[in-house]
């Protein structure tokens, strides 16, 4: 059975390894000074968001998971089991980049996307989420970030696994800051500063909006949750990881008053 087997440092500080193999089901255990590996709780009710990253689990909590599991859902691996050594999944530049190289050895799997007929909406102030059904096997996200550091910026993109590779997965994670920010003083190999004077990053801006696109990757990694592709069209202006979960837990409950 082929093994993927990443290490990397951490966000949190010291390094970190993850392994990943195709399964039955989802799994997902921890190795972290445990004799045996603790199997963590994987379900909308055990993901917390705090620090702006998401952790999974109840008793123990595996943290940083939201770049990994982006990948896993653009490429369409919701049946694996994951093995993760110490409390955090690698964060490397801050980008899943790296997780849709290793994962490409690993087999999609063959599920179909799953739809609701339903209209989403969820608005919180200047931020917010909708769905809406069509009838095209696919999913459309419409992102725009809005800010005054940067302006407005906007993607539009048909989501699968060669347009994420392409056009999602280098974009890096990011922070709208001030210049007095002492991350700034020594800017890591990972991540974005920005500011209402300029953008600090270890190497120039991989894309001229890599921000808006770093927030579609969000989506789908907090969408993962859901168990399957989702199919229909998502429109997000400045979201979060919070409002992201609170939309991934109404459409699950949408799907279970459907199928129920």
């Amino acid at each position: 059975m082929s093994v993927v087997r990443l290490e990397g440092d951490c966000l949190g500080g010291g390094s970190g390894c993850v392994e990943i193999r195709k399964a039955e089901r989802f799994a997902l255990f921890l190795y972290d000074g445990y004799r045996n590996p603790v199997s963590i709780e994987y379900g909308i009710d055990s993901m917390r968001v705090g620090d702006h990253v998401v952790s999974v689990g109840q008793k123990c909590r595996v943290r940083v998971v939201e770049h990994l599991f982006s990948a896993l859902y653009a490429m369409k691996l919701f049946c694996v089991r994951i093995d993760v050594h110490g409390e955090e999944i690698p964060f490397f530049d801050g980008s899943s980049s790296e997780f849709v190289r290793a994962l490409r050895e690993l087999p999609s799997d063959d599920l179909s996307g799953i739809r609701t007929t339903r209209r989403i909406e969820i608005d919180h102030g200047s931020s917010s989420i909708s769905y809406t059904p069509v009838p095209a096997d696919e999913l459309v996200v419409e992102m725009y970030l809005k800010h005054p550091y940067i302006g407005e910026e906007q993607m539009i993109l048909n989501i699968n696994a060669d347009s994420y590779r392409k056009e999602i997965a280098p974009a890096r994670t990011f922070v709208f800051t001030t210049e007095d920010d002492p991350r700034l003083r020594n800017i890591p190999p990972y991540g974005v500063g920005i500011t209402e004077k300029g953008i600090y990053s270890e190497t120039p801006l991989r894309f001229e909006n890599e921000p808006v696109r770093h927030k579609i990757q969000d989506l789908l990694g907090d969408l993962h949750v859901i168990g399957r592709p989702l199919r229909g069209k998502i429109r997000g202006e400045n979201t979060s990881h919070s409002l992201n979960l609170a939309f991934a837990r109404i459409l699950i409950s949408t799907m279970k008053e459907c199928n129920g």
